[in-house]
């Protein structure tokens, strides 16, 4: 996967990329083009991200394609690693001035372990609970315990995209902003122009608009298309097995082939399916396969 770094803002946190624009076809025909996107519901550079720390993944890829966070491994990221809650919500505040920059009247006295908090801490803890950076669990703030690397990704990202409010700043929760993949790109927090609450942004999608204003890279996406397909790939040409029997289309000079599973990576070469990859989906451009997308299911 290709990463692009940028420095991280208090108020907002921006991935900057080359905007690569891939299309796709329906019905597997140069007449029709439609071009997709792909939303991972994991992690696309970490194995260990998945299951119990799943809800992490989106946080975590945006900290890594900034260079904020690393792995310590081959795509591993150690999510259940852990320090104190109080030392790292201190590091966070001193990374940043949030207790000053955020000019929060934010109080602890509701978690029943308040007192648990030490001196030199709850300035920070204070202001990050204002500004709902961190929050408690079933009524306590537990400074003492634990906060592991997932944790600590979430909160960061939280720091980094805040918004003003009154005399302060606080974390909101949007259902608009999306990691998407496009061919080997991977953009983070991406803006839905069309957002529509009753769907969920995942797999692979339509986009169009797909265009980085100020800053910010904003999108327009629709239906969803099913990783269906299947090919057969010979001497640079694929044949699908289609509604009413098979087309053949060539692949571009520089066809990239993506496997979606977890992490999402480029293989070396396309391959037919069958055998490691179950179904397939094409991008289609000028009468060539650009992409191609891969499903181990």
């Amino acid at each position: 996967m290709k990463r692009t770094r940028k420095l991280v803002t208090v108020a907002v946190l921006a991935v900057a990329v080359v905007v690569s624009a891939i299309t796709a076809a329906y019905a597997l025909s140069a007449n029709t083009v439609e071009t997709y996107a792909y939303l991972p519901e994991h992690s696309v550079y970490f194995y260990d991200t998945a299951g119990e720390y799943a809800w992490a993944s989106r946080e975590v890829d945006t900290l890594a394609v900034a260079g904020v966070i690393k792995g310590g491994g081959t795509h591993l990221f150690y999510p259940g690693n852990a320090i104190t809650r109080a030392d790292f919500i201190v590091m966070l505040d001193r990374a940043y001035g949030m207790s000053e920059a955020l000019d929060n009247t934010g109080s602890v006295s509701s978690f029943s372990d308040a007192s648990r908090i030490s001196n030199y801490a709850k300035p920070s803890v204070s202001a990050l609970v204002g500004a709902k950076v961190i929050g408690g669990s079933k009524g306590k703030i537990n400074p003492l315990s634990k906060v592991t690397r997932a944790e600590m990704a979430v909160m960061l990202y939280r720091a980094t995209h805040l918004t003003v409010q009154g005399s302060g700043a606080v974390y909101q929760s949007r259902g608009d902003l999306v990691n998407l993949c496009i061919g080997t790109q991977n953009y983070c927090d991406v803006v839905i122009e069309n957002y529509d609450p009753s769907v969920t942004y995942t797999g692979l999608m339509g986009y169009t608009d797909f265009r980085r204003v100020g800053g910010v890279t904003y999108v327009s996406l629709s239906g969803k298309r099913a990783i269906d397909r299947t090919v057969t790939y010979t001497n640079g040409v694929f044949t699908f097995a289609d509604g009413e029997g098979t087309v053949s289309i060539p692949a571009a000079a520089d066809c990239v082939a993506i496997d979606v599973s977890q992490p999402y990576h480029q293989l070396n070469a396309p391959t037919s399916t069958g055998s490691t990859y179950r179904h397939c989906y094409p991008s289609i451009e000028d009468g060539t396969v650009t992409a191609i997308y891969y499903s181990r299911i």
